[in-house]
């Protein structure tokens, strides 16, 4: 892997996690209130090929820990989603396609491909009162599928 690949990967994946909690931060301690949820993967625990992926992903799992213990007391929760594989127009458009489902559903305890209304659903439950307990969690929302 080339360390610009490295570089490009963590600036956006997680850099970017960073960037993004940075700028809601002051007005949700304004309001005493605030989510925050991160999008983590299960390629947080490796995926072949994929070291840089793999590495901002957990990093974000320890960003999320970390703005969680620092921001409770201000009213700010802090959480991660951690999808599987979930079929999106992109995914179908792969010319591996195919290849690529067999072999997610072969590892994947239910027996279905996950949506990315399956995301958003969680997501919402992360961000309502719902969840006012929760901080410094994964979700993994992943058909079963952890490694």
């Amino acid at each position: 892997m080339e360390e610009a690949d490295w570089d490009l990967v963590l600036d956006v994946t997680l850099k970017g996690a960073f960037h993004c909690c940075r700028a809601v931060l002051p007005a949700m301690h304004e309001r005493g209130w605030g989510r925050i949820i991160n999008i983590s993967s299960r390629a947080l625990f490796g995926n072949p090929g994929q070291a840089n992926y793999s590495t901002a992903k957990a990093g974000i799992i320890g960003l999320t820990r970390a703005l969680s213990l620092e921001q409770a007391r201000k009213g700010v929760t802090v959480n991660a989603i951690a999808p599987g594989y979930i079929e999106t127009e992109y995914i179908k458009s792969l010319p591996n396609y195919e290849t690529i489902l067999a072999n997610v559903m072969a590892k994947n305890a239910v027996t279905f491909p996950g949506q990315t209304s399956d995301i958003a659903g969680a997501v919402c439950f992360m961000a309502s009162e719902h969840a006012r307990y929760i901080t410094g969690t994964t979700l993994f929302v992943t058909g079963g599928r952890y490694g």
